[in-house]
């Protein structure tokens, strides 16, 4: 064994503190954002936080070699850019079947490909523990996407996704949108700086009329145009679970910002909308302004970002 590979099972033999990442993907609880959980779990002390070790495909094997030796040690594993690539998703898989306490992982930015994202969608099928999965910024495209959506038909557990720029054009999110209407668990559902058109936004909006658990939607960065944002518009009059809505940066227009603005005089869940930089024009600001004004008179928290 290298000096490299004793390193990494000293890191997992030696444990770590409780971090964990404060992105997107961890904002669903806040005793996760804040580090804690429960004092009972004493066989659970914490999160790994082996982000940016240049692990690489060997090294995440040895690291998961030494967990699964112990598997109710870590409930959260943080391996940020570390350049794993398929064979490193494809051993985490492999370990997900076996580890019984993880709930929370990270893998963002790790070159992983829609192989990679296949081999994690079939863990997903068995697993009853993880609650959190960021695949942000790797190559899962659309076979990757629709690997995971035909999981989320399935898995019971997970909260929350994160897709974030991962290549993922409408297909995929069709099939996501799909998904959404079996699913009964997922929280949370990030898709910013992907390219899922109007088609694939409005996809989403209809799965929004049938699905009772989703509380935030990011769009960001993806181009919905003002015909995906109306009708993500028609689905708020229909929806009463959704309380966060990104479409910042999504080319909606004038016409996109005022019907979302009209709809939400009848939505009475939403509580954030972000719609910055999208040209919505001084008539669409003034519309969503309104409606604030409006919501907040009546005593409804809302708030709107421009």
């Amino acid at each position: 064994m290298t000096a490299d590979e004793i390193g990494i099972r000293e890191t997992i033999g030696g444990g770590a503190g409780c971090l964990p990442c404060r992105t997107k993907w961890a904002r669903i609880k806040d005793d996760v954002q804040a580090g804690e959980r429960d004092d009972s779990r004493e066989t659970a002390p914490g999160w790994l936080d082996a982000s940016r070790c240049d692990l690489g495909d060997r090294g995440v094997e040895l690291l998961l070699e030494a967990m699964v030796e112990d598997p109710h040690v870590y409930w959260g594993l943080d391996l940020m850019f570390n350049n794993i690539g398929n064979r490193g998703a494809e051993a985490l898989a492999e370990a997900l079947r076996h580890h019984t306490s993880l709930d929370s992982l990270s893998m963002r930015g790790n070159e992983i490909g829609a192989e990679g994202a296949k081999a994690l969608a079939e863990a997903l099928w068995h697993s009853t523990t993880l609650t959190h999965l960021s695949l942000a910024e790797n190559e899962s495209g659309d076979e990757g996407a629709k690997a995971l959506a035909e999981a989320l038909r399935h898995n019971t557990t997970l909260e929350w996704l994160v897709l974030e720029r991962s290549s993922i054009g409408g297909d995929g999110a069709k099939a996501l949108a799909e998904a959404l209407r079996h699913n009964a668990t997922l929280e949370g559902l990030v898709l910013d700086g992907n390219s899922i058109g109007g088609e694939g936004a409005k996809a989403l909006a209809e799965a929004l009329r049938h699905n009772a658990t989703l509380k935030l939607l990011s769009l960001e960065r993806n181009s919905v145009g003002e015909d995906g944002a109306k009708a993500v518009a028609e689905a708020l009059r229909h929806n009463t679970i959704l309380t966060e809505l990104d479409l910042a940066s999504s080319s909606i227009g004038v016409d996109g910002a005022k019907a979302l603005a009209e709809a939400l005089r009848d939505n009475t869940t939403l509580t954030v909308l972000a719609v910055e930089s999208n040209n919505i024009g001084e008539d669409g600001a003034k519309a969503l302004r309104d409606v604030k004004k409006s919501k907040r008179d009546m005593g409804h928290p809302f708030d709107v970002y421009l």
